[in-house]
């Protein structure tokens, strides 16, 4: 598989009369445990999972995708985001700015209290993207071309749009939010599998079946994962120290959590700092 990244930016000269303007687009397929972030950016960015799977972190929250699933980075927003480690996924996406390009999002029902959606993909919506991206690649074609595949793009989603956060992840109400809404609220302290299992009233081996279903984790893995996600938030934003860090979201060990943290991440916590600083 070609992990490499393509990514094509562009130098608009100047704004779009379509009030939407273009300014990048590429896709990767990701090597198990990719991750990006955290970081910022100036103009807003949409991707769209073509296969596999991963996790989209933005305002202290996690959201598992898959194949079918999008997200919104919205300007000046700090996301981190992490392609599975049995299943990593592929995505494509396309950077934007533009005076109307939130009156747009709005319109088709992204903004700052919904940035996922879902949309089965087609030949049709397929096609835009790779003609975006081609364009992108040759940028001496037409700007307005470009934000012309954009706008058909977005028209696509509008009424495809919403996926809640529970309708990603699961449904709502099922047993599998039930857990992870269990987990996300005691996750500091010394939780087994067998009390997330009796919050939800099933047996271990259902539980197992129910998290490599939603997300292909198992429970375990799911609550490590939550853990370390937050230890980077609190390493990141925080002067705690690692020690401090570790214990806050749960880890009885610090030896535990440094090794995890580095299996997770792919570096030190002081190396992450360091990065993210």
């Amino acid at each position: 598989m070609d992990n490499s990244i393509k990514d094509y930016y562009l130098t608009p000269s100047e704004p779009s009369p379509l009030g939407i303007q273009v300014l990048h687009a590429g896709e990767q397929n990701c090597p198990p445990g990719h991750y990006f972030g955290y970081t910022t950016r100036t103009h807003y960015l949409i991707h769209y999972v073509v296969s596999g799977c991963g996790e989209y972190h933005v305002n202290h929250k996690t959201y598992y995708l898959k194949k079918g699933d999008g997200f919104l980075i919205l300007p000046g927003a700090s996301t981190f985001y992490k392609a599975s480690d049995r299943d990593p996924w592929t995505y494509r996406w396309v950077g934007f700015n533009g005076q109307a390009a939130k009156k747009i999002l709005n319109d088709v029902g992204l903004n700052e209290n919904c940035l996922l959606y879902h949309y089965e993909m087609d030949d049709e919506m397929d096609s835009y993207f790779i003609h975006l991206q081609e364009s992108c690649r040759n940028p001496s074609g037409s700007d307005f071309v470009r934000d012309g595949y954009l706008l058909l793009i977005l028209g696509k989603l509008q009424g495809n749009h919403i996926l809640s956060q529970t309708k990603i992840q699961t449904r709502k109400n099922s047993r599998f939010a039930r857990a992870a809404q269990y987990i996300q609220t005691n996750y500091m302290r010394n939780i087994k599998i067998t009390d997330i299992a009796n919050f939800v009233h099933v047996d271990r081996s259902q539980l197992y079946r129910i998290f490599e279903t939603a997300v292909h984790l198992s429970p375990k893995e799911y609550l490590n994962h939550y853990r370390l996600d937050y230890a980077g938030i609190l390493i990141h934003t925080t002067d705690m120290s690692f020690n401090e860090v570790a214990s806050c979201v749960g880890f009885e060990y610090s030896s535990h959590f440094f090794r995890l943290f580095k299996k997770h991440f792919g570096m030190t916590p002081l190396e992450y700092k360091k990065a993210n600083r």
